[in-house]
Parts: C-alpha cells; structure tokens; sequence
C-alpha cells in the first residue's frame, strides 16, 4: 500500500516562523491542510507565494478562517475544517496527521510514510477519563459535565464560580449518543478509514459537537471520546509519533537550537517534535533540511556527525544533573501548591507599581542596578514583557501570556531557576493587584507603589487597599521620591 499523508496544521505564528515547517512538509512531497487563526491580521497566502512554496511538490491548502481561542471549541472547529477540506480532496489520503505551528519534523518524512506503512493502527492517546485522572493539576470531569460559557484564562473568578454555582443546583451533563469520555493529547495521526466513521458519526449525531461546543479544552477529549468509541483497542496505539513534554504544571519543554543532538537521537517512533522555540531559527532550518532526505542520506548524516552528536548530548545531561540539583528544584519537590511557591521565594524579589508604564520601568531599574535581573511587566495579559529585547527566556515566550498567567508562581520559580540571580525586580500595572494578593504575604518581597499625581486615583486606591494587609515590605511614594526610595531598598536588601 502506497502511503499519503494529509497534513492538518493549526497555526497563529507569524508567517516567517511557520516557514521551515511548511517548506520541510511541501518539499517532502506532503500536502498541508492549514487553519490559520484569523486574530492574526497578516496573509500567509502571501508569504506562502513570496517564498515559492506554492510550486513545491506538496500543496498547500488553507481552511476558512476563524479566531481561535485556548480551551475552547474553536480549536476543533478548526480541526475540523482541516480534515473535511482534506477528506474532500480527490488525492486519497491514507493518513491524516494533526500539527501545531510549534512543530518540526526530527526525521526524515520518507521515515515516517515507511513506519506507517507497517503499522496498520491510529495514533491516538485516548484515555478511559472516568478510570484514569490524566490532569495532574486542574479540573477533569468538570470539563465536559458542567457547562462553560466563560473563559478561565480571561475570567478565572468568574469561571470558577460557575462551576461551583453549577454543582449547587445539580447540574451534570452526560455525554451523547452512548459516548463515554476518554481523553489525551490533543495531537494525533488517523487512518483514512478512522476519519470517514468519525465524521459519519458526526453528520448522523449532530448533538455531538453541541454537546462539546460547551466542554472545556475539547481539543482534548473530543477525537479521544469519538476514536475510543469507534474503533477497537487492537486497532488503536498510545503513541503518538510526536514527542513533547508538560512539566506537573503544564508548562510545556520547549527546544532551542542547542537541542538538535536530543531531537535526533529520540526514539524510532518519534518523527516530530514541540515546542520548538519560534526563536531558534538555526535549530528549524537544520530541521527542515534533514526532513527532505531520504533514508541512505539521513544514515550517512548520522554516520558523519556521530561524535558531535553524543559530546553535545553528553554536555546538556550533564548541564541538566546540575540543574536538578539547583535550589529551586529542590523546592518543587517539597511545593506542590501556589501559595507554597509563594512563601517559600529563596531570593529577594522588588515589585515596582505605577500607573504610567514608563514610570514604573524607570523606577524600577534604579533598584539593585549592577546584581538584580531585571524584568518589565511580567504577567501582563498581552505578552510577557521580559524587556531588553528578550523575547524568550526560561521556555517561556512573549506570547505565552495566558500559559504563564495559569501557573504564575511556578512560572516565576523557572524564571528564578535559570537566572540564579540573588534579587529579582519587576513591574506591574493594571494587572497589579490580583498578583499583589498573594506577593504581599512573602517577607521576602517588597512592594513599591509610584503614586501618580493625579487625584483620587483609582489604581492608587486599589494598590493601597491591598496592601493593608501584608507580611512583605511595602513603600507608598511619589515619582519624585523614586531615587530615594531605590537608594533606600538597594541599602536593605542582601
């Protein structure tokens, strides 16, 4: 049986990141079904003609647009307009294999289309979800038996409450037309055969996706219910062919250019990899090259590099022993909540509040000049504003603002894990207060207010109020007094 593959790739990056992905993919000879999230204003259609791509072996076809939102349904939706546009394609496709734009191929295609040739299964985790607790920490079956029409990462309080309002009165959906919930990685490869039941079933239950149109993260629970539904456990594997990482927070292992040793020395059946950082542009061109080769030029690739290779992987395990070891590490294995990370803080850390943003970034780097590391507006809702022209820093990107904003304080403990730095200082504005609720109980911390001139001022009034309460160290002052009151801290701290 000859194999084709159809590419599903939901994507939001700036086209210039997806260009090695796409062009590793189109040159391989592979065509690439794409959902591009229409919050981005930019046309990859464009791009996609400006780099030649559109005469490459493989096709590029793009589903009608939407505006994607994490944790909710607009994600199988774009899925979905993916694998339908793919199905209706007369190329007959043998297997269907769903992307990020994060990802990259770790080996050559020709690899995989030989794999999937022996192997005669659907490569999906699908976990029996009222057996197995697979969120290590947050809600599971409330996903999908309360109904969500909010938001956590926009509205966590009001999310919450809905729940908890929800369970008062009783409310407990049960799934349609005799599903069972399973549930796993979002990401998957199906067989051709698997996604025409799979969307058969869906035209004849149409309930089904009302149904998950009110579940919460269904990208990771809906494929899982339907394949685990249809087709027979001899029939299906847990492997994924892609290899990522979630740390017990979900915070995703991302890969940077010095990675490369690692990816390519991951096991036979792992042919793709995220995330790779949107930084590391050395790392996906070499990536991208490699993908193109056919099996003899792969080997002899290996062959030649062979002694590199296992130096560099022998220096990051090594370089990895040593972070096992650092302070912080030792901390996670004692914290396992929010509030422990926060009381347990094992440096000095110096927020400077002000409603003027450039007010504050000035004050700030009065502080410690010469030993604090310092950041702009950490947990800004936008972007994460490391400043200096830092884009990514400990596996976090500028764009991960609502990855960073679920775990804040593990957040800040990796950012603290890679800086080794004694003092930390950094900014916050409108967003002050929620974080200040739980800094303020830290002895370690302290807490500058620039007060603004303005009277009655609504962020001054707020900042105040919480701060009434507090363990930490905390200074209320004018913008004139900035200097002073840096040269003050900077006396203080250790």
């Amino acid at each position: 049986m000859s194999i084709k593959i159809a590419f599903l790739l939901l994507a939001h990056e700036p086209p210039e990141m997806l260009r090695p992905l796409l062009s590793a993919l189109c040159n391989s000879g592979n065509d690439v079904f794409i959902h591009y999230d229409s919050k981005q204003q930019v046309s990859l259609q464009e791009a996609v003609h400006t780099w030649g791509l559109d005469t490459a072996a493989g096709s590029i076809f793009f589903a009608e647009r939407l505006r994607v939102e994490w944790g909710e349904w607009s994600i199988v939706e774009g899925t979905l307009r993916c694998l339908k546009m793919a199905v209706a394609s007369p190329a007959g496709y043998t297997h269907y294999f769903l992307l990020s734009g994060s990802c990259m191929p770790i080996k050559p295609i020709q690899l995989l289309e030989a794999y999937l040739k022996n192997s005669d299964f659907d490569f999906i985790e699908a976990v029996d979800a009222e057996k197995t607790r697979w969120i290590v920490d947050g809600i599971q079956q409330e996903r999908w038996e309360q109904y969500h029409f909010l938001n956590w990462a926009k509205t966590p309080v009001l999310f919450s409450q809905s729940l908890r309002f929800q369970k008062r009165i009783g409310i407990r959906r049960t799934l349609p037309a005799g599903l069972k919930p399973s549930i796993g990685s979002q990401w998957w490869c199906l067989r051709a055969s698997t996604v025409s039941r799979l969307l058969s079933f869906l035209q004849e239950h149409p309930e089904t996706e009302q149904f998950y149109c009110r579940t919460w993260v269904p990208d990771e629970s809906f494929f899982q219910t339907l394949v685990r539904h249809l087709v027979a456990e001899n029939e299906r594997s847990d492997k994924l062919l892609l290899s990522y990482a979630f740390n017990r927070k979900g915070s995703p292992r991302i890969f940077c250019n010095d990675h490369l040793p690692e990816l390519l020395l991951k096991k036979d059946f792992l042919f793709f990899a995220r995330k790779i950082s949107p930084y590391a542009v050395a790392l996906k061109n070499e990536l991208s090259r490699i993908a193109v080769m056919d099996r003899e030029a792969f080997a002899h690739f290996l062959k030649q590099h062979a002694g590199t290779l296992k130096s560099a992987l022998a220096q990051q395990i090594g370089e990895r022993q040593d972070y096992e070891q650092h302070r912080w590490k030792q901390l996670a294995h004692k914290c396992s909540s929010s509030e422990c990370v926060i009381a347990r803080l094992p440096v000095s850390v110096v927020v400077v509040c002000a409603e003027d943003k450039q007010v504050r970034i000035d004050a700030a780097e009065l502080i410690a000049p010469d030993k604090a590391l310092h950041f702009h507006d950490l947990f800004n809702r936008d972007a994460v504003e490391f400043g200096k022209k830092i884009d990514i820093y400990a596996g976090y990107a500028a764009g991960d603002a609502s990855r960073v904003h679920y775990s804040w304080p593990f957040f800040l403990k990796d950012v603290m894990a890679v800086s080794k730095t004694d003092v930390l200082v950094f900014t916050l504005g409108d967003e002050a207060a929620e974080y200040l609720e739980a800094l303020k109980w830290a002895e370690n911390v302290t807490v500058v207010l620039i007060e603004s001139n303005q009277m009655n001022s609504a962020f001054n009034h707020k900042i105040n109020a919480v701060m009434s309460q507090r363990k930490c160290v905390y200074h209320s002052v004018l913008e004139e007094q900035s200097a002073a009151i840096a040269k003050r801290i900077n006396n203080d701290l250790p």
